[in-house]
């Protein structure tokens, strides 16, 4: 899509090259037409730190502060872990924290995903019954069997896959959105694997008998799928599957393997929205290491993907890794991660991302796009500073225009240090310091 002369003119800007701003070796022109439009999610597939007792307030948090389109919810194998033994209690907690959700932002999206068999056993039921080691599946056995192999160098259980029931399977996935649907809350997409390598026909007959077990009136998902281990599987199993039976491409970069150019490159291909929806390596506790480590997520925005789900959104007090929200049920810590990606997220979810060079190998740029406010992102991962970085801004749109500057590194609190300069004759610079990351917002006339 171009953004077009009409387009334009509605909007009265366009990013373009000022005279001066060529002459300077240090300078980011940014891209006037729109490339992938953005998505952006929360992982609440887990909820080891939800706590119902302050249920609202993370709420708040998580789909009020944070305007994301979607939270990604589990499909709890604990309700049918043996077949035909439902049991409503298993959804009692992610329930409550769907419900929150809704009731804090009424136009949230919710994303299902199968979680993992482990979670649906006790930690003695682990070790009694599966030899301490629980067969990795997002499904209950008596839709994927698995059988007994050996046991490994510390002495846990190995596991051989069966065969997936793709009729059980099918109404396992059913029976969850009917249940849903009971609780007044629908699904919009549909995690159809969770890591899993699932043969491709087995997850088409799914979806092309899932609309037949609904009740009246359960709304049929958006398919997403493989939501692979790693670049690599996602970009094989996505072409021997063709598209016909998925609605997003999806993948995690759990394992480092393949390409994450490639996999958004199938995604231009096919003409289907590319997400991560497990971003994994955006870790840290330490401010440094949540600011250096957000390379992950300038790295999936550059190379076009269009969909960015966190992962384990919710965590202890004292901080974890990949966790954005920091809680221990009374009181409740931001992460840089969390300042960053609310920046970010609220001034570009549904918003267009503008194509945008670097300037330098080690210094990442982005940029984006949404109604009339323009957000442009700097991360600097070298410890050398970038003296009098410049941006080229419309001469007649934005002379004596005001640019707000968010700055993290080590030494700013959570919420970085803002501050405020003026974008004159069509350009603004600045100096990027070095381990840093920079937001700047310019709210277009």
């Amino acid at each position: 899509m171009k953004y077009g002369v009409r387009f334009l003119a509605c909007l009265g800007w366009i990013f373009v090259a000022h005279h001066a701003l060529a002459q300077s070796p240090n300078r980011v022109v940014i891209g006037h037409e729109p490339r992938q439009k953005m998505r952006f999610g929360i992982d609440a597939e887990r909820l080891w730190w939800w706590y119902p007792g302050i249920d609202s307030e993370l709420a708040r948090y998580a789909v009020g502060d944070l305007k994301v389109d979607y939270v990604r919810v589990a499909i709890n194998c604990a309700y049918e872990r043996d077949e035909g033994h439902k049991k409503p209690e298993a959804y009692e907690r992610i329930l409550n924290m769907m419900k929150a959700m809704k009731k804090e932002n009424p136009d949230i999206k919710f994303f299902a995903s199968p979680r993992p068999l482990e979670e649906a056993y006790s930690p003695e039921e682990r070790d009694n019954d599966f030899g301490g080691h629980v067969p990795w599946s997002p499904f209950p056995l008596w839709v994927l069997p698995f059988e007994k192999t050996g046991k490994d160098n510390d002495g846990k259980t190995t596991w051989k896959i069966g065969k997936l029931d793709k009729k059980k399977y099918t109404q396992y996935i059913a029976d969850y959105l009917n249940f849903m649907h009971k609780e007044k809350l629908d699904i919009e997409y549909l995690d159809t694997t969770n890591e899993l390598r699932l043969p491709p026909q087995k997850v088409a007959y799914m979806v092309k008998h899932l609309k037949a077990l609904l009740d009246p009136g359960v709304k049929m998902p958006l398919i997403v799928a493989p939501s692979a281990w790693n670049m690599a599987e996602g970009v094989d199993w996505i072409k021997s599957a063709g598209d016909d039976c998925l609605d997003v491409i999806a993948c995690h970069n759990t394992d480092p393997r393949g390409s994450i150019e490639a996999f958004a490159e199938l995604g231009r291909t096919l003409g289907k929205e590319a997400w991560n929806s497990e971003l994994h390596g955006w870790v840290g506790v330490e401010p440094r290491d949540e600011v250096m480590n957000s390379e992950t997520l300038w790295r999936h925005i550059r190379a076009g993907f269009t969909g960015i789900d966190s992962w384990l959104f919710f965590g202890p007090f004292g901080g974890k890794d990949h966790c954005m929200i920091w809680t221990n049920g009374k009181s409740v810590r931001t992460s840089y991660k969390y300042e960053v990606y609310k920046q970010l997220v609220n001034n570009a979810n549904r918003g267009y991302y503008l194509d945008t060079p670097m300037p330098r190998d080690d210094v990442y740029t982005t940029a984006f796009i949404k109604d009339k406010t323009v957000t442009i992102w700097v991360f600097n991962k070298s410890d050398k500073p970038m003296e009098e970085l410049g941006f080229s801004l419309a001469e007649t749109a934005l002379i004596s225009q005001k640019v707000g500057v968010t700055h993290w590194d080590a030494n700013t609190t959570n919420k970085g240090r803002a501050s405020t300069i003026t974008a004159s004759k069509a350009l603004f610079s600045y100096t990027i310091e070095g381990e840093s990351i920079y937001c700047f917002k310019i709210d277009l006339p």
